[in-house]
């Protein structure tokens, strides 16, 4: 797919990652602040959406020329970029809140980069090439936007930072990300690249997410609202993301618990987690979508009818290998302790993860296949 291929793009120069950038600064404590800069970053995503959008179609109506089309989309790159990768920097950091003129340099370069893809976009429209719909393979360019922003949050950590490469909720990764993940975990200096840069063979289309090994280093909070938000409303807090988290995950349960048992029981308390979800949202009047989508998660839960078995019964040998689901979120585990219901398994990044097997979807390897 050539015109999939024209997007394999860098989206930030890792001698960025090589400055030594999270020394002698003082991490962002302040979740008003964070939302702040959550919020502006949102706005300039949706800004950032619409200026692409509106120039392509002054392009495609033949409004504009192709020069003309470049200059304004050169112009949308270079404000989105700077303000991206600032919104990410402060995020990390409180001291340095102004981009530096190497990281201005950084990021010419990248909008040079990204703009001879732009031409070759630019090229399909006006002789009506490529196959993927224009919008479509223009919002690859939007999402692209997350990578950026995540460059800035990086290159701030503190020096001694773990950073880990979590695969996103599904079990179709492509081999790039697989490896991300297996070769986990990473520094600042050694990680290949962000989630959506467009270095894997996903492009933007990854789901993957960073996790760090650093107290005050959790991104849970940043990756709900970006994966989440809708356009009007209030950010959620900390706090309400892990009330959401919560019920998502009780609903994602009931519900692939009832794609298993086939019980009416299972589908009405599904129903209800995902009723209390929605209701949370309005009450607080949150910008969260209200959808909890279940076709693919359902399709991913259908196929383990061959090789792996469902089970409720934790008689498992230490060592052996299971799938958990942890709400929508998969993860493969070697056993490590088991404890009753409770149990601690290892998974690809070597970290332990406990569970309760009466919260927990679990499949174990059917031993007479």
């Amino acid at each position: 797919m050539p015109d999939l291929i024209d997007h394999l793009f860098e989206k930030f120069s890792k001698s960025i990652m090589k400055k030594n950038k999270g020394v002698a600064t003082t991490p962002n404590n302040s979740s008003s602040l964070k939302n702040q800069i959550i919020s502006s970053f949102i706005l300039t995503k949706n800004n950032y959406s619409r200026e692409l959008k509106n120039n392509l179609s002054g392009l495609i109506n033949g409004k504009i020329s192709k020069d003309e089309y470049l200059i304004l989309q050169r112009s949308a790159i270079k404000t989105a970029y700077e303000n991206s990768y600032l919104a990410g920097k402060t995020y990390s950091q409180t001291t340095e809140m102004t981009l530096g003129d190497d990281e201005r340099r950084s990021l010419a370069y990248q909008t040079t980069q990204e703009m001879s893809f732009m031409t070759k976009f630019a090229d399909d429209v006006i002789n009506q090439g490529g196959k993927m719909n224009y919008f479509k393979r223009l919002q690859m360019y939007v999402d692209g936007l997350n990578a950026v922003f995540m460059a800035g949050r990086v290159a701030y950590l503190p020096e001694q930072v773990e950073i880990i490469w979590q695969l996103g909720e599904t079990d179709k990764h492509c081999v790039d990300c697989l490896s991300f993940a297996a070769n986990s975990p990473y520094s600042k200096k050694t990680l290949p690249t962000l989630p959506r840069a467009g270095n894997s063979r996903c492009l933007s289309n990854c789901h993957c997410r960073l996790n760090y090994r650093f107290i005050g280093s959790d991104d849970k909070h940043i990756n709900f609202v970006l994966e989440n938000y809708v356009a009007s409303g209030n950010i959620p807090s900390e706090n309400a993301v892990e009330n959401l988290s919560a019920l998502r995950d009780g609903f994602y349960y009931w519900r692939g618990l009832s794609e298993i048992d086939q019980e009416k029981s299972s589908v009405d308390m599904a129903n209800e987690y995902r009723q209390q979800y929605v209701e949370y949202i309005q009450n607080q009047k949150l910008a969260v979508k209200k959808d909890l989508p279940v076709s693919k998660y359902l399709a991913e839960i259908r196929k383990f009818n061959k090789g792996f078995m469902f089970t409720r019964i934790p008689d498992f040998e230490v060592a052996e290998v299971v799938c958990v689901y942890f709400g929508i979120q998969q993860y493969y585990l070697s056993i490590r302790n088991i404890n009753g219901n409770i149990i601690t398994g290892r998974n690809i990044y070597g970290e332990d993860m406990t569970f309760d097997m009466t919260e927990t979807i679990v499949f174990r390897l059917n031993k007479r296949v």
